[in-house]
């Protein structure tokens, strides 16, 4: 079976496990909503956590996924200088949020899609699908749009996490009779 893992680095998720009992005082976005629903994003969100600034990233690389070499969106977190979190598209503003809670943890959607071919697994896709933060009383999310496009989509409530979407909602309708999806969620706070 051939794989493509494009999950976050494992130094990206040690990292976020830093950040576990600080306070996040704000994320910042686009001051952009393409769907009307959710704050969307192009590229990048900013998180600023007690005194430093980090990125979670959506860039577009080739890679060779299902057969096909193509552009996929890879995802990546870092600490980053608080300049460098700024909007990716022409004329757009990014704006703060306030957020001002204590991370109590912070969940980590993996997804794994895999395609038959012949009666037999012949590729395997790794990708991450969101990252929720948990505070005491609400979750902010911030999941990829789909692992074709580097747009992210954010949500902040008290059940903002039933807003990901499910594993199989990123297979076309025509191909999930040969395309099987599954997902793990990792928390770094039972690490």
């Amino acid at each position: 079976m051939i794989t493509t893992d494009v999950r976050l680095a494992n130094e990206a998720k040690r990292v976020l496990s830093r950040l576990l009992g600080k306070r996040l005082d704000m994320y910042r976005c686009d001051e952009w909503d393409a769907h009307g629903e959710a704050p969307h994003v192009w590229g990048i969100v900013g998180l600023f956590v007690e005194q430093d600034a980090y990125a979670f990233v959506g860039n577009m690389e080739r890679h060779f996924c299902f057969g096909i070499e193509e552009d996929i969106a890879v995802t990546s977190f870092s600490k980053v200088e608080p300049e460098e979190i700024k909007s990716r598209l022409v004329g757009v503003e990014q704006v703060n949020h306030p957020v001002g809670r204590i991370i109590r943890d912070i969940l980590i959607f993996e997804d794994r899609q895999v395609m038959a071919e012949g009666g037999k697994d012949s590729f395997e896709y790794l990708f991450t699908s969101a990252l929720v933060f948990q505070f005491d009383d609400c979750q902010l999310v911030i999941e990829p749009d789909g692992w074709i496009m580097e747009m992210f989509s954010i949500y902040v409530g008290k059940d903002a996490v039933k807003h990901v979407r499910n594993a199989v909602e990123d297979i076309a309708e025509e191909d999930r009779d040969r395309i099987r999806a599954e997902r793990d969620v990792v928390s770094l706070g039972n690490l």
